[in-house]
């Protein structure tokens, strides 16, 4: 054991030090004794899937809603579902950038995102998601409240062609 830091040799400590977390010469810098932080082990700025993921709650709500009643869904399989989603949202997101990207725009909008999920054999969801965007879009368009002539006009034509 080493000797007091009070009563002890400070030069004899350091050298008969047991402790690995003490150094053994006064010009070696002390040895870490936490874990360093994922922060500082990346120099990248890239994200992990699990620093983006969706929350839990959502997906498990998701999940339950079109499972048959009484159905339980593990933790692991939640788990697996949220890191899964927020996996493909992330692939899609990115290749709908893609696209606005290739057409000079800087702005994301759900034409990219429809594209993008035909883009990449999703074609089973575009027909769903063209019909949830517009009735969306038309819920939007029928507040009324607060909206001048010229909006209330724009809004009927849109509404004429749907």
């Amino acid at each position: 054991m080493p000797p007091r830091k009070s009563t002890g040799d400070t030069t004899t400590s350091l050298t008969t030090s047991t402790n690995p977390s003490q150094p053994t010469d006064p010009s070696d810098p002390p040895l870490p004794t936490t874990k360093p932080s994922r922060a500082s082990l990346s120099n990248s700025n890239t994200l992990a899937v699990e620093d983006l993921s969706l929350p839990r709650s959502m997906i498990q709500r998701l999940a339950k809603g079109v499972l048959p009643a009484n159905t339980q869904v593990q933790k692991d399989a939640l788990l697996a579902l949220c890191k899964s989603a927020t996996v493909f949202v992330s692939y899609l997101a990115n290749s709908a950038n893609d696209r606005a990207v290739l057409a000079n725009k800087k702005t994301v909008r759900p034409e990219d995102v429809l594209e993008a999920l035909a883009e990449l054999e999703f074609e089973g969801f575009v027909g769903r998601c063209e019909r949830e965007l517009s009735s969306e879009f038309v819920y939007f368009l029928c507040d009324v409240s607060g909206r001048n002539e010229w909006e209330l006009e724009c809004m009927a034509d849109f509404l004429v062609r749907v």
